[in-house]
């Protein structure tokens, strides 16, 4: 009789130090440990995380991996990529990064979905390109996907600097075309003065005056302090002295979440002095009047240091100056789509009008590049084109008129 052949143990996969292991439990759920470190007396400092399967437990573990630095396979770029962009996001908790802007950061983790348990290693452009095509197929804007597109990009660079992958393939995906939203609808100066009008005897009307005269951003306005308005006087023209004034763009006032918070402004670019306009200035100066017998017929003010606040002296929330805008837009019999930021257009277009240079306008609004703005404002470029064609067409007709 032959003797049968014993059958084999299974090779027992040796699991590097830092890999972590998974295991089922009884409930069903699957828990993922690492060794993070050793204490004192030399005992295993562990840490577990757990999913309802196994591919969510090992995602997690693979991210608690990646925030201790554990694991060869880690280290050499085999990662889920969904785990990579959930720590890259993670490590701007507790930074001076808006919570806004962390709140963006988490929208931009859900959209990458789809490439969750693509290993760094193995993601190509191409995976990235499909992903843009997909979000654009299901209706979200130009803008949006050029923002994910940048939040990955990011993300691969980190990767790069930190040797896991040796080149990002985020550089080589190119943007699907995306039809771009119209462009903006500045009012002309009949329909500015329809509005104000509408406004006048509220307190929102030196709030659009100013958002007229400076173009700044909602958040802008709103966080204006008496302590940035600077009033000096100097010799006028005809020689009598005349009041000057200057405000300093410093802070913005925004929604954060469900609060509304005093915060940075949008980029260094923004931080500005703007020079008033003398009715500007006059106005400030009556309002501020205003503003003093407010305060002291008010049983409580919270703080007397802002140019608008809100009746009880706080910040002026963005959202309620919004809905007021939209009510006194109505009043004025002005069309719906004229949006509040189309003030800021307003200025733009009235200032372009007169002949101001584009780096000029690019450092009134706020704006790093003169190439930006240019963009933004190419309605306002093409009108003057047309006014230039039509001083061409005169200049050549007296020259034609002359040679006979």
């Amino acid at each position: 009789m032959t003797k049968p052949t014993p059958r084999k143990k299974p090779r027992r996969r040796v699991r590097t130090n830092g890999e972590g292991n998974l295991r089922q439990r009884k409930n069903g759920s699957w828990e993922g440990r690492l060794t993070v470190g050793y204490d004192d007396g030399g005992k295993q400092i562990t840490k577990s995380v757990y999913g309802p399967t196994k591919a969510a437990a090992a995602m997690k573990l693979a991210e608690l991996q990646i925030k201790h630095g554990k694991g060869e396979m880690v280290r050499q770029g085999h990662v889920p990529l969904g785990a990579w962009l959930a720590d890259y996001v993670d490590s701007f908790t507790g930074t001076d990064r808006r919570e806004n802007t962390l709140h963006k950061y988490r929208t931009y983790l859900e959209l990458a979905r789809p490439l969750d348990r693509v290993n760094l290693r193995d993601l190509r452009a191409s995976d990235l390109e499909r992903l843009y095509r997909a979000l654009a197929a299901d209706g979200y804007s130009h803008s949006t996907v050029a923002h994910v597109r940048t939040f990955l990009n990011n993300a691969l660079k980190r990767a790069v600097r930190y040797e896991m992958i040796p080149s990002s393939p985020g550089e080589l995906a190119e943007m699907p075309r995306i039809a771009r939203p119209k462009a903006a609808k500045p009012m002309d100066q009949d329909g500015a003065g329809k509005l104000l009008r509408a406004a006048q005897g509220t307190r929102w009307a030196p709030m659009l005056h100013v958002a007229f005269a400076l173009g700044l951003r909602r958040g802008e306005l709103l966080g204006l302090r008496w302590e940035d308005l600077d009033v000096w006087k100097e010799p006028g023209p005809d020689g009598q002295v005349v009041e000057r004034g200057a405000i300093h763009i410093r802070r913005a006032v925004i929604n954060e979440i469900n609060k509304v918070v005093v915060g940075d402004l949008k980029t260094k670019g923004s931080r500005r002095t703007l020079y008033l306009p003398t009715p500007t200035l006059q106005l400030l100066q009556r309002h501020r009047e205003a503003q003093a017998l407010e305060m002291a017929a008010a049983p409580r003010w919270d703080d007397p240091g802002w140019i608008f606040p809100s009746t009880v002296g706080t910040p002026t929330g963005p959202n309620n100056f919004l809905r007021a805008y939209r009510s006194i837009l109505k009043k004025a019999g002005l069309p719906s789509g004229h949006r509040l930021h189309d003030l800021r257009h307003s200025y733009a277009s009235w200032l372009i009008a007169q002949g101001v240079d584009p780096r000029t306008l690019a450092d009134l609004l706020g704006h790093a590049d003169p190439r930006f703005t240019m963009s933004v404002y190419v309605h306002s470029q093409e009108d003057q084109r047309k006014r230039a064609a039509a001083a061409t067409e005169g200049l050549l007709g007296n020259l034609l008129d002359q040679t006979g």
